[in-house]
This record gives structure tokens, sequence and C-alpha cells, in this order.
């Protein structure tokens, strides 16, 4: 239980450069890409035709 403690308290000192690191990331926005970009490969209606293929993989380079 010691070093559970000790870690949380290590853990807790760093939280704000773990806040601006996530937010220099841009985790908040990069998630939700994925998250859309998920969504839309599960579609029924996505269809990976050759067209939309090349459309999806430009969209994860750009």
């Amino acid at each position: 239980m010691l070093v559970f403690e000790e870690l949380k308290q290590r853990l807790t000192a760093h939280y704000s450069e773990m806040v601006d690191l996530k937010d220099a990331i841009a985790y908040d926005s990069t998630k939700m890409e994925i998250d859309k970009l998920e969504y839309k490969t599960a579609e029924n209606s996505f269809g990976m035709t050759l067209k939309n293929r090349r459309r999806f993989f430009r969209s994860l380079v750009h």
C-alpha cells in the first residue's frame, strides 16, 4: 500500500505537466478524429471502393 501511495503522490505532482502534454499533442481532437474514422469504416454504407479507399487514406495523411 505504501508503494501505491508514493506513486500516487508522484503522479499528482506532475498532473499539470501531463495536462500540458495532452494539450500540446491535441489529444482530444485526435481522439475524436480516430472515433469518426472508426465509425465511418464500420458503416455498412461506407463500401470500400477504390475511390473511397484513396479518400480514406488521404484523410489519414492530411
